[in-house]
């Protein structure tokens, strides 16, 4: 009978260091997890943030874009620019000349 209590609280302290051990290791995580995680947030972050700015960024651009398009459309001259400035578009009736403003020294 003696034995068997002995037995049985060997197997508690083996049990209560094994839970011991386990709830150190348990809180050790959780408080490096927390940092980890803490800073991962702040990271996210900034990139929210910069992500932000360049959605801010490239809207802009969008709506300055549409803009040119609709005076392109609605303004003839514009677009006749544009077409023989970028695109080297001529009307049948037209005559371009190109003057090479280069200058050369000696």
């Amino acid at each position: 009978m003696l034995r068997r209590v002995m037995e049985r609280k060997q197997e508690s302290l083996v049990v209560l260091g094994f839970l011991l051990v386990l709830g150190l290791l348990s809180v050790h995580a959780y408080f490096f997890e927390g940092k980890r995680l803490s800073k991962l947030v702040a990271e996210r972050a900034e990139e929210v943030r910069l992500l932000q700015e360049s959605d801010i960024r490239i809207t802009a651009e969008i709506g300055a874009l549409r803009a040119e398009i609709e005076s392109l459309k609605s303004d003839t001259e514009d677009t006749s620019l544009v077409a023989r400035t970028m695109f080297g578009m001529v009307s049948s009736d037209e005559v371009i000349y190109q003057l090479n403003s280069a200058q050369y020294e000696e």
